[in-house]
């Protein structure tokens, strides 16, 4: 290898005999010298200081031979320098003991990650030690105006664009000082939200706004664990009405745009995923990811900084990704280290928009405090990829949770918005059409999808949500089969693309079942007495929560959750029950049939419920409680309704 045999670093620096004032590392087996930089051996002369005694060089390490070396360094642990997954050294921290604290502290892999991250190793997007050049995967926009519907329909969504400036983006946005504790007297004390450990990038449930603001201005810096909130979407809350995306995202937007305004406007009903808030701390990290469904996000800081590393969701990058997800080490891998192509690093700060697109594999740093608002949306200028992370979400059992909802629901709602489009295109005599090349494109992916959820033992053709919306969907445009309009979709776009003189493609993909193979071990499949299904919808809760009702109504939720429930159905959201009682029957029986069911529905009431319904069964009283449906055998559910009533309602 020339590195080795010139005796250099890879950064092309020259040997510590000459008199070069830089800090240098000697690998105890091949006695080669490393320039001790982070962009060169993955940790830099501090970290080399406090944690190393012996190290070992990666090409040693690994007993591999390649010509780059950093793509395959190992950080020494402490121990022997080798390899990361050996067991992490315990370090004592003696401060902590004297306080009467745990003075021992485990080494976190996430704790190398972020120095590797900061370092930007790896990147393209700085000119680094190594002579890396500029990323051209960035396009930066000064003012929002000039970021319109039809360039997009010209050139696609394919970049990550950055609005330095928020003029002209059309978004409404609340002042830059605003705190978290401001957020909290807007959403109320009690509201519920989700928390993540940095340092063990997992979940905290059963935190309130109340908890958090405790948090924020209580907390010792370099002594309490690193808590990140990334997940708290307030859809519907009073801090909805002082924020309001970017106006090209509004035109873009499926929800906006494709969802039955009906559905929303009756009862609420559509994907809640629009508006988040994110509140971190100086410090947090959200490793590598995609967007849940394959959607594009806009990113706005509205106050401190933040920064990025985005990686394009090429065919090769994305079969790295799902290794890596389905990888026993993957807590301890660097997922940049994986990839050989190019990498964006990007600082943003207070007052920019970014907006990511489709699929892009990206992790995030927080180096001050921040908050930041920002969505998720499905459009109509790739659907080939939005597609695509469904199906890798599939296959690697994403749980339903950190799914997109209703994403099957929305796609056939997506096909009789296409078929109408296509239907006035292919009437209209004038030479302009209503759709795009890109959306062209990506319609043979939408009806290979729609095919097959709707074939013998697909998600349509079993009852539920899903069967209801293919239903609907093809009755809002004159049919009264998913089938017939499928076939609709496949006759107006053939016809299309032969009058625009386009070749038609004919697209063939799989939609994986949970009952596929997986490198993801299956749930046990059992025969349950009792079975639930809890929306994960989020809720506004006022201050006035009962707690007391919750705490009582737990065991039951308890013991719900503990059932395994049966994966092969593959049921991505059931549809909702309205409880009503039946005169006649005496049981609780749904909105969409008179068919008595043996079913106890406890939901989110509200005082906006009226008390009768047009057929004038009687409605259940006014409370707040959890949402969930259990279904009990043997077991007359007036006497369960009754005996809910008195133990817990009351």
């Amino acid at each position: 290898q020339k590195w080795k045999e010139k005796k250099t670093c890879v950064c092309g620096g020259v040997h510590p005999n000459s008199n070069i004032p830089v800090f240098w590392i000697q690998c105890d087996d091949c006695k080669y010298w490393w320039n001790v930089a982070v962009s060169c051996v993955g940790f830099d002369e501090s970290y080399a200081n406090t944690h190393l005694k012996t190290w070992s060089c990666s090409d040693c390490s690994s007993k591999l031979s390649t010509d780059d070396p950093k793509k395959s360094f190992v950080i020494g642990d402490g121990d022997n320098g080798r390899s990361s997954t050996r067991r992490r050294r315990k370090t004592l921290n003696y401060a902590r003991m004297v306080e009467g604290k745990d003075g021992t502290k485990t080494e976190s892999p996430v704790s190398k990650h972020i120095c590797l991250f900061k370092a930007g190793v790896y990147c393209s997007g700085q000119k680094n030690i190594c002579g890396q050049h500029e990323n051209t995967l960035l396009q930066k926009i000064p003012e929002g105006e000039s970021m319109t519907l039809d360039k997009i329909r010209t050139h696609g969504l394919l970049k990550p664009h950055l609005f330095v400036s928020e003029k002209g983006l059309g978004m409404k946005l609340p002042s830059n000082k605003l705190t978290v504790r401001d957020i909290a007297n807007t959403l109320g004390f009690n509201y519920p939200i989700n928390v993540m450990d940095v340092e063990s990038q997992t979940e905290l449930i059963d935190w309130t706004m109340e908890d958090l603001v405790n948090y924020f201005e209580t907390r010792e810096v370099g002594t309490d664990k690193i808590l990140n909130q990334i997940s708290l979407e307030f859809t519907g809350t009073p801090l909805h009405e002082a924020v309001r995306s970017p106006s090209i995202v509004r035109e873009l937007d499926w929800i906006d745009n494709v969802w039955p305004k009906s559905l929303k406007k009756n009862n609420g009903l559509h994907p809640k995923v629009q508006y988040y808030c994110l509140t971190s701390t100086a410090g947090c990290f959200t490793d590598f990811h995609v967007d849940f469904g394959g959607t594009s996000v806009w990113y706005h800081v509205l106050s401190g900084r933040k920064s990025f590393i985005i990686i394009p969701p090429t065919d090769k990058n994305l079969e790295k990704y799902e290794e890596w997800l389905c990888a026993p080490n993957q807590d301890s891998t660097y997922f940049p280290n994986l990839i050989d192509g190019e990498i964006l690093k990007i600082d943003i700060q207070a007052g920019q928009t970014l907006l990511i697109p489709s699929g892009f594999i990206h992790g995030v740093y927080t180096p001050v405090d921040s908050i930041v608002f920002g969505g998720n949306f499905l459009h109509s200028f790739d659907i080939e990829k939005q597609i695509q992370i469904h199906c890798l979400e599939t296959r690697t059992r994403v749980p339903k949770t950190f799914r997109f909802p209703y994403f099957v629901q929305l796609m056939f709602y997506a096909g009789s918005h296409f078929l109408k489009a296509m239907r006035e295109d292919y009437e209209n005599d004038d030479n302009g059409f209503n759709l795009s090349q890109h959306e062209m494109n990506g319609i043979p992916h939408l009806i290979s999808a729609l095919s097959q959820w709707s074939s013998s033992g697909g998600d349509a053709h079993r009852p539920g949500s899903i069967c209801h919306a293919s239903l609907h969907a093809a009755k809002m445009v004159g049919l009264l089969k998913p089938e017939f309009m499928i076939s609709e979709l496949k006759k107006y776009h053939d016809a299309l693309t032969e009058k625009i003189n386009v070749s038609s493609r004919r697209i063939k993909i799989t939609i994986p079942t949970t009952s596929q193979k997986s490198k993801v071990p299956k749930i046990g499949l059992k025969n349950p007495l009792i079975k639930k299904e809890i929306y994960e919808q989020p809720n506004y809760v006022t201050e006035s929560y009962n707690t007391t009702l919750s705490s009582k109504l737990a065991p039951l939720l308890k013991k719900a959750k503990n059932v395994k429930t049966n994966r092969k159905s593959h049921h991505f959201e059931e549809e909702e029950w309205v409880p009503y009682v039946s005169k006649k029957k005496n049981t609780f029986v749904s909105k969409e049939t008179t068919k008595p069911r043996n079913i106890l529905h406890i939901s989110h009431w509200n005082k906006h419920v009226s008390t009768t319904t047009p057929g004038g069964e009687k409605k259940l009283s006014d409370t707040v409680c959890k949402k969930i449906i259990v279904r009990k055998r043997g077991t007359c559910a007036k006497t369960v309704k009754e005996r809910l009533e008195g133990k817990f309602l009351k």
